[in-house]
C-alpha cells in the first residue's frame, strides 16, 4: 500500500547521487512451479561499493596532506644542503673573522625568526596563549646554548678544510643527544635509533681514525692531509720558495 517495490531495499540516506545511479537491478526468477521465468515484476537490486562524500573528502585530503609532505621535504634537503655548502664557502674569504661571521648570522636570524612568529601569534591560533605561557628563562637556556652552538659551528667551518669531514662531524648530534635526553629526561628509545646511532659513531670512527693516526705518523698537528686543519697547507705554502727568494 506504500508504493514499496517487494524485494527492494529501503535506500541508503549516506549514498552519493552518482554511485546511487551505479545501482542496476535484474529480474528474478518467478518460481511458481512451472519452471518459468517470471514477469520481472521481483527485481533484486545489487548495489556497487559507493564511498560516502565525507569519505571521498576525507580522502583527497589525505592525498594532499601526502603531496606537501613529500614537497616539504624535498625541499628542506635542498635548503638544508644549500646552508651547509654555503655555511662553507662563506667562510673562505672571511677565514680570518669567525666572530664576526658568528654575529653577524645571529643577527640575521633574529628579524627572521620573528618574521614568521609575528604573523602566526596575531593572525592564526597556530601559537597559542598556553604556548607563550612557557616560561621565558627556559628560552634564555636555549638562546644561550644555541649561540653557544653557532659560534662552534662557524669557527669548525672555518677551520676543517673536508666539506665532507665538516657534515659528518655534524651528525655526532644524534648520538650525543640520545645520551643526553636519556640521562635527563629519562627518554627511551627503540631498537632502530640506537642502530641509527652505532652507524654515525661507526662513520666517524671510520673517517677520523685514519686522520688522527696519520696526523700522528707525520708530527703535525692535523692530519697529513690538510682536511682537518690548515696546519698542513700553511707548512706547505711556508715551505714551497717566494719567486723573490727564488729570483
Amino acid at each position: 500500500g506504500d508504493g514499496a517495490v517487494p524485494g527492494v531495499a529501503p535506500p541508503r540516506a549516506t549514498v552519493h547521487a552518482a554511485a546511487a545511479n551505479a545501482m542496476h537491478a535484474v529480474p528474478r526468477d518467478d518460481d511458481d512451479g512451472g519452471g518459468g521465468v517470471g514477469d520481472g515484476s521481483d527485481v533484486v537490486v545489487h548495489d556497487v561499493p559507493v564511498v560516502s562524500a565525507k569519505e571521498a573528502a576525507a580522502a583527497a585530503a589525505d592525498k594532499r596532506a601526502t603531496r606537501r609532505l613529500v614537497i616539504s621535504f624535498l625541499a628542506m634537503v635542498f635548503i638544508g644542503l644549500g646552508n651547509k655548502i654555503f655555511q662553507k664557502l662563506m667562510t673562505v674569504p672571511m677565514k680570518h673573522y669567525p666572530l664576526f661571521l658568528s654575529t653577524f648570522t645571529t643577527f640575521i636570524y633574529v628579524p627572521a625568526s620573528f618574521a614568521y612568529i609575528v604573523p602566526m601569534i596575531l593572525f592564526t591560533n597556530r601559537i597559542g596563549a598556553d604556548q607563550r605561557a612557557t616560561p621565558q628563562w627556559k628560552f634564555i637556556v636555549m638562546g644561550m646554548l644555541d649561540g653557544v652552538a653557532g659560534v662552534l659551528q662557524v669557527f669548525a667551518a672555518t677551520f676543517i678544510y673536508n666539506g665532507g669531514v665538516l657534515i659528518l662531524l655534524g651528525q655526532a648530534a644524534i648520538p650525543t643527544s640520545m645520551v643526553i635526553t636519556r640521562l635527563l629526561l629519562k627518554v627511551r628509545y627503540k631498537w632502530y635509533n640506537y642502530v641509527g646511532a652505532v652507524v654515525v659513531v661507526a662513520g666517524l670512527l671510520l673517517v677520523l681514525v685514519p686522520k688522527f693516526l696519520s696526523s700522528g705518523g707525520d708530527g703535525g698537528g692535523g692530519g697529513g692531509d690538510g682536511m682537518l686543519t690548515p696546519s698542513s697547507s700553511s707548512s706547505s705554502s711556508s715551505s714551497s720558495p717566494s719567486p723573490s727568494s727564488s729570483s
